[in-house]
Protein backbone atom coordinates (compact mmCIF):
# COMPACT_ATOMS: atom_id res chain seq x y z
CA UNK A 1 0.00 0.00 0.00
CA UNK A 2 1.55 3.28 -1.11
CA UNK A 3 1.50 6.00 1.52
CA UNK A 4 3.19 9.32 1.18
CA UNK A 5 4.74 11.11 4.21
CA UNK A 6 2.06 11.96 6.74
CA UNK A 7 1.53 15.25 8.51
CA UNK A 8 -1.05 16.41 10.98
CA UNK A 9 -3.54 18.92 9.57
CA UNK A 10 -1.86 21.81 11.34
CA UNK A 11 1.69 20.82 10.38
CA UNK A 12 0.67 20.28 6.79
CA UNK A 13 -1.01 23.66 6.75
CA UNK A 14 2.25 25.31 7.87
CA UNK A 15 4.00 23.83 4.83
CA UNK A 16 1.05 24.77 2.65
CA UNK A 17 1.16 28.36 3.84
CA UNK A 18 4.84 28.55 2.97
CA UNK A 19 4.15 27.10 -0.47
CA UNK A 20 1.44 29.68 -1.16
CA UNK A 21 3.64 32.51 0.05
CA UNK A 22 6.59 31.36 -2.06
CA UNK A 23 4.37 30.84 -5.09
CA UNK A 24 3.14 34.42 -4.80
CA UNK A 25 6.58 35.71 -3.79
CA UNK A 26 6.97 37.88 -6.90
CA UNK A 27 4.24 40.20 -5.70
CA UNK A 28 4.27 42.52 -2.73
CA UNK A 29 1.33 40.65 -1.23
CA UNK A 30 3.23 37.38 -1.57
CA UNK A 31 6.26 38.88 0.17
CA UNK A 32 4.13 40.19 3.02
CA UNK A 33 2.45 36.78 3.34
CA UNK A 34 5.83 35.06 3.53
CA UNK A 35 7.11 37.47 6.19
CA UNK A 36 3.92 37.05 8.21
CA UNK A 37 4.21 33.28 7.97
CA UNK A 38 7.83 33.28 9.15
CA UNK A 39 7.22 35.70 12.01
CA UNK A 40 3.93 34.39 13.35
CA UNK A 41 3.39 30.80 12.17
CA UNK A 42 6.65 29.00 11.41
CA UNK A 43 7.40 27.31 14.74
CA UNK A 44 10.19 25.34 13.08
CA UNK A 45 12.00 28.66 12.52
CA UNK A 46 12.76 28.96 16.26
CA UNK A 47 14.47 25.57 16.33
CA UNK A 48 16.34 26.34 13.11
CA UNK A 49 17.60 29.67 14.46
CA UNK A 50 18.67 28.07 17.74
CA UNK A 51 20.69 25.40 15.91
CA UNK A 52 22.09 27.96 13.47
CA UNK A 53 23.20 30.24 16.31
CA UNK A 54 24.78 27.35 18.18
CA UNK A 55 26.78 26.24 15.10
CA UNK A 56 27.91 29.78 14.25
CA UNK A 57 28.98 30.57 17.81
CA UNK A 58 30.68 27.20 18.07
CA UNK A 59 32.80 28.00 15.01
CA UNK A 60 33.32 31.75 15.39
CA UNK A 61 33.29 31.69 19.20
CA UNK A 62 36.59 29.84 19.35
CA UNK A 63 38.31 33.15 18.71
CA UNK A 64 36.29 35.00 21.34
CA UNK A 65 36.71 35.34 25.04
CA UNK A 66 34.56 32.92 26.99
CA UNK A 67 32.58 35.70 28.68
CA UNK A 68 31.83 37.47 25.40
CA UNK A 69 30.82 34.20 23.76
CA UNK A 70 28.44 33.52 26.64
CA UNK A 71 26.80 36.96 26.30
CA UNK A 72 26.29 36.50 22.57
CA UNK A 73 24.76 33.07 23.15
CA UNK A 74 22.41 34.49 25.80
CA UNK A 75 21.32 37.36 23.52
CA UNK A 76 20.68 34.93 20.66
CA UNK A 77 18.63 32.58 22.84
CA UNK A 78 16.59 35.50 24.20
CA UNK A 79 15.85 36.59 20.63
CA UNK A 80 14.76 33.06 19.70
CA UNK A 81 12.61 32.82 22.84
CA UNK A 82 11.04 36.19 22.03
CA UNK A 83 10.13 34.99 18.54
CA UNK A 84 8.65 31.80 20.00
CA UNK A 85 6.41 33.67 22.45
CA UNK A 86 5.42 36.14 19.72
CA UNK A 87 4.25 33.24 17.55
CA UNK A 88 2.32 31.77 20.49
CA UNK A 89 0.66 35.09 21.31
CA UNK A 90 -0.43 36.04 17.79
CA UNK A 91 -3.15 34.01 16.06
CA UNK A 92 -3.17 34.68 12.32
CA UNK A 93 -6.16 34.30 10.00
CA UNK A 94 -4.68 31.10 8.57
CA UNK A 95 -4.20 29.61 12.01
CA UNK A 96 -7.76 30.53 12.95
CA UNK A 97 -9.03 28.87 9.76
CA UNK A 98 -6.89 25.78 10.31
CA UNK A 99 -8.31 25.44 13.80
CA UNK A 100 -11.83 25.30 12.36
CA UNK A 101 -10.65 22.83 9.74
CA UNK A 102 -9.17 20.58 12.44
CA UNK A 103 -12.58 20.64 14.16
CA UNK A 104 -14.21 19.66 10.86
CA UNK A 105 -11.89 16.65 10.47
CA UNK A 106 -12.52 15.53 14.06
CA UNK A 107 -16.29 15.86 13.59
CA UNK A 108 -16.14 13.56 10.56
CA UNK A 109 -14.01 10.99 12.36
CA UNK A 110 -16.21 11.05 15.46
CA UNK A 111 -19.45 11.09 13.44
CA UNK A 112 -20.55 14.28 15.18
CA UNK A 113 -23.04 15.26 12.51
CA UNK A 114 -24.51 18.16 14.48
CA UNK A 115 -21.04 19.63 15.01
CA UNK A 116 -20.24 19.09 11.35
CA UNK A 117 -23.46 20.79 10.28
CA UNK A 118 -22.59 23.75 12.50
CA UNK A 119 -19.37 24.24 10.55
CA UNK A 120 -21.26 24.55 7.27
CA UNK A 121 -22.51 27.98 6.25
CA UNK A 122 -26.28 28.42 6.24
CA UNK A 123 -26.07 29.17 2.50
CA UNK A 124 -23.82 26.20 1.75
CA UNK A 125 -24.31 25.04 -1.84
CA UNK A 126 -22.30 22.67 -4.03
CA UNK A 127 -23.19 21.02 -7.32
CA UNK A 128 -25.54 18.58 -5.56
CA UNK A 129 -26.46 19.61 -2.04
CA UNK A 130 -27.47 22.53 0.08
CA UNK A 131 -26.62 22.55 3.79
CA UNK A 132 -29.56 20.42 4.99
CA UNK A 133 -29.21 17.95 2.11
CA UNK A 134 -25.50 17.53 2.72
CA UNK A 135 -26.11 16.97 6.43
CA UNK A 136 -28.62 14.21 5.69
CA UNK A 137 -26.31 12.67 3.09
CA UNK A 138 -23.35 12.62 5.49
CA UNK A 139 -25.47 11.09 8.24
CA UNK A 140 -26.50 8.29 5.88
CA UNK A 141 -22.97 7.70 4.55
CA UNK A 142 -21.39 7.56 8.00
CA UNK A 143 -23.99 5.18 9.42
CA UNK A 144 -21.94 2.09 8.48
CA UNK A 145 -18.66 3.71 7.50
CA UNK A 146 -15.89 4.83 9.86
CA UNK A 147 -13.19 7.31 8.85
CA UNK A 148 -10.06 7.47 10.96
CA UNK A 149 -6.32 8.18 10.88
CA UNK A 150 -6.82 11.18 8.63
CA UNK A 151 -3.56 12.59 7.32
CA UNK A 152 -3.18 15.85 5.43
CA UNK A 153 -0.33 15.79 2.92
CA UNK A 154 -0.92 19.22 1.40
CA UNK A 155 -2.92 22.18 2.63
CA UNK A 156 -2.59 25.45 0.71
CA UNK A 157 -4.65 28.31 2.11
CA UNK A 158 -5.38 31.54 0.28
CA UNK A 159 -7.40 34.20 2.13
CA UNK A 160 -8.96 37.14 0.31
CA UNK A 161 -10.91 39.43 2.61
CA UNK A 162 -13.80 37.47 4.10
CA UNK A 163 -13.31 34.52 1.75
CA UNK A 164 -10.78 31.70 1.77
CA UNK A 165 -9.86 28.80 -0.48
CA UNK A 166 -8.18 25.67 0.87
CA UNK A 167 -6.54 23.16 -1.46
CA UNK A 168 -6.12 19.75 0.21
CA UNK A 169 -4.55 16.38 -0.44
CA UNK A 170 -5.40 13.83 2.24
CA UNK A 171 -5.61 10.15 3.10
CA UNK A 172 -7.77 8.36 5.66
CA UNK A 173 -8.51 4.83 6.78
CA UNK A 174 -12.02 3.82 5.70
CA UNK A 175 -13.75 0.94 7.52
CA UNK A 176 -17.10 -0.64 6.75
CA UNK A 177 -18.99 -2.08 9.70
CA UNK A 178 -15.75 -2.15 11.68
CA UNK A 179 -13.58 -3.84 9.03
CA UNK A 180 -10.86 -1.75 7.31
CA UNK A 181 -11.48 -1.75 3.57
CA UNK A 182 -9.34 1.03 2.05
CA UNK A 183 -6.84 3.80 2.64
CA UNK A 184 -7.74 6.15 -0.22
CA UNK A 185 -6.10 9.42 -1.16
CA UNK A 186 -8.25 12.34 -2.18
CA UNK A 187 -7.79 15.91 -3.34
CA UNK A 188 -10.29 18.59 -2.39
CA UNK A 189 -11.02 22.29 -2.59
CA UNK A 190 -12.86 23.81 0.37
CA UNK A 191 -14.37 27.27 0.03
CA UNK A 192 -14.81 29.24 3.26
CA UNK A 193 -16.43 32.48 4.36
CA UNK A 194 -15.95 34.37 7.59
CA UNK A 195 -19.25 34.78 9.44
CA UNK A 196 -20.24 36.20 12.81
CA UNK A 197 -19.68 32.70 14.24
CA UNK A 198 -16.26 32.32 12.59
CA UNK A 199 -15.05 30.56 9.44
CA UNK A 200 -17.68 28.33 7.81
CA UNK A 201 -17.58 26.09 4.73
CA UNK A 202 -19.66 27.38 1.82
CA UNK A 203 -18.70 24.73 -0.73
CA UNK A 204 -16.82 21.42 -0.89
CA UNK A 205 -15.36 20.41 -4.23
CA UNK A 206 -13.79 16.96 -4.56
CA UNK A 207 -11.10 16.98 -7.25
CA UNK A 208 -9.57 13.53 -7.26
CA UNK A 209 -10.24 10.24 -5.52
CA UNK A 210 -7.56 7.57 -5.81
CA UNK A 211 -6.57 7.70 -9.50
CA UNK A 212 -9.76 9.15 -10.94
CA UNK A 213 -11.09 12.66 -11.27
CA UNK A 214 -14.34 13.41 -9.46
CA UNK A 215 -16.63 16.41 -9.52
CA UNK A 216 -19.31 15.55 -6.96
CA UNK A 217 -19.43 14.09 -3.47
CA UNK A 218 -21.74 11.28 -4.53
CA UNK A 219 -19.04 9.96 -6.86
CA UNK A 220 -16.92 9.00 -3.85
CA UNK A 221 -19.19 6.01 -3.21
CA UNK A 222 -18.78 4.49 -6.65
Amino acid sequence: MNRSPMLTPTAAAYHGAAAVALRDGRSVAGGVALIGYLLFEALWLCAALAVFGFVVLLIVGRRMERQRRGRLWLIWMLAVAGLFFLQKAVVTEREELRGVFDSLVKAVERKQIDVLAGLLATDYQDSEFDRDELTRWLRAQLADVDISNSRIHRCDVKITGERAEMELAATALVSYQGAPVAYPRGEWTLHWRRTAEGWRVVRIQPRKFEDRAVKALSELRR
